[in-house]
């Protein structure tokens, strides 16, 4: 019995090593063997950087209305520019940049919407 099952355990590892190897040749955009692939212009990756200034709000003075905002270093907006508020990817509200400046804060004035600490600012 023991012997039976050996040689039936053997001759099913030799039928999965017997299996038709798998082709090394291209295959076009059907899955078919051997068929010429071309290159088209259109298929080359194209990366634009991102442009626009963006930044975080900070604090929040909900009586006062207006925000600090947090930009990167050498990129702040200038006073007077209009700015988008962010959250979660949807637009909830804008802000007007006054002139008042610390190194990488700037206070904005809320035009419109609700505010939060941690939303994302950003230029229009």
């Amino acid at each position: 019995m023991r012997s039976f099952v050996c040689l039936l355990l053997s001759a099913v590892c030799l039928a999965g090593c017997a299996s038709p190897k798998w082709s090394s040749e291209k295959t076009d955009q059907n899955g078919i063997p051997g068929a010429p692939t071309e290159k088209k212009p259109h298929d080359k990756l194209i990366v634009t950087p991102e442009l626009a200034l963006t930044g975080t709000v900070v604090r929040v003075n909900e009586s006062a209305r207006f925000v600090v905002l947090n930009f990167p270093v050498g990129s702040l907006p200038g006073a007077g520019a209009q700015m988008n508020v962010y959250r979660h990817g949807a637009k909830i509200g804008t802000l007007r940049i006054t002139a008042m400046q610390l190194d990488d804060n700037i206070v904005a004035d809320v035009t419109d919407g609700i505010i939060q600490a941690g939303d994302e600012v950003r230029g229009n």
